[in-house]
């Protein structure tokens, strides 16, 4: 790639970033107008912005721009990509807001402007200091509600593409070396006698070819464990602490008691991954030795720690919890399943992960 290519993507990526921006800032105020003009029920406008929302929310962004930038020249209405582009954004982002706020607004406790209208308050003032706190706190716990519901449809997703990659791996690209190996030894074996230079350069590619399978098969087990999938969640990890374990050189022992024979699938690839990623920050960040992982299904709970013999948690500042993308995928797969994560790190780290058995069971 040339220095050319680099700055016309990063010139790109400034573009982007820019036009959203834009059309984000525009929209909000946008959205709110139009949710008032729906909470107040203003005759004919009412039913015309629920239309404008309804068609909008329907609408893919990239439909939305491409048909503002082809159709509006054909009004008589000039637009250039970028105007295009902010329009479009714009009117996704009033649609998406309008529902968001208006959303807010028939929740708002009315009592509370009610009594502040008694008292002569001004209707600027009231909507300043009553009615606008009150919508950007609930709106604001809908869009951390919509992303996280994103949070893990996007784990979701990439655990499906994981699945898909591993099952090409091991089906097609591992059938092909296994056939190019078997075929590799035919030449061996039956290369004439005076071509040993041709016999050992088909030992050594064979050699090659084993080693590549090996590493295609590790691949394949690290994306999408078969295991997993056939025989459950507990022969799943002891496959991956003994591999982890053998590679890491950690000791790591599991134990597990009272659970059932199968989980549902999400909460078995949940709990799989949470367990391979507090392993791979003992092997990386916590210089341990030895690893504890135990399961435990007691009370209508599923209880997963893994603690080991780190150098703990580093201190953080302001009482905020660890970060690092490794905790943040762990807390996102916890909530997924409506569980509780608990990390201590005095001596160690261990994590503690309890989430709600289906059934209470």
């Amino acid at each position: 790639m040339s220095a050319g290519d680099i700055a016309a993507f990063a010139q790109g990526a400034v573009v982007t970033v820019t036009l959203s921006f834009v059309g984000i800032l525009i929209g909000l105020p946008i959205g709110l107008s139009l949710a008032l003009i729906r909470w107040a029920n203003v005759p004919v406008a009412a039913w015309v912005v629920a239309l404008y929302v309804s068609v909008l929310r329907a609408t893919p962004l990239v439909t939305l721009l491409l048909l503002l930038f082809f159709a509006l020249p054909n009004i008589g209405v000039p637009i250039d990509p970028y105007s295009a582009a902010i329009l479009a954004l714009v009117m996704n982002t009033s649609a998406f807001n309008c529902e968001i706020w208006r959303a807010a607004l028939m929740n708002f406790p009315k009592d509370q402007y009610e009594a502040a209208q008694s008292v002569g308050m001004r209707a600027g003032l009231r909507f300043r200091r009553i009615v606008l706190p009150q919508i950007l706190r609930t709106s604001l716990a809908e869009r951390q509600r919509e992303l996280s519901e994103l949070s893990t449809r996007l784990m979701s997703v990439q655990e499906e593409e994981r699945r898909r990659l591993a099952r090409e791996l091991h089906d097609e690209f591992g059938q092909s070396l296994t056939a190019v190996n078997a075929n590799l030894w035919l030449i061996e074996r039956q290369a004439p006698a005076d071509a040993e230079a041709l016999r050992h350069r088909a030992a050594e590619t064979r050699r090659l070819v084993g080693r590549t399978l090996a590493a295609m098969r590790e691949l394949s087990q690290l994306l999408r464990p078969a295991v997993l999938d056939t025989l459950g969640l507990v022969p799943s990890l002891e496959t991956l602490l003994d591999a982890f374990g053998e590679h890491h050189q950690l000791a790591i022992t599991l134990t597990s008691d009272g659970l059932p024979e199968r989980l549902p699938a999400e909460m078995e690839t949940a709990l799989y991954r949470i367990t391979q990623e507090a392993l791979t920050n003992a092997a990386r960040h916590a210089r341990a030795a030895r690893v504890r992982v135990a399961l435990t299904a007691i009370g209508g709970e599923l209880r997963l720690e893994i603690e080991d013999d780190g150098v703990g948690l580093p201190p953080h500042n302001g009482g905020k919890p660890p970060t690092g993308t490794g905790l943040v995928g762990i807390r996102e797969r916890v909530r997924a399943l409506g569980g509780q994560l608990v990390l201590h790190g005095e001596r160690g780290v261990r994590v503690e992960v309890r989430v709600p058995l289906p059934g209470g069971s």
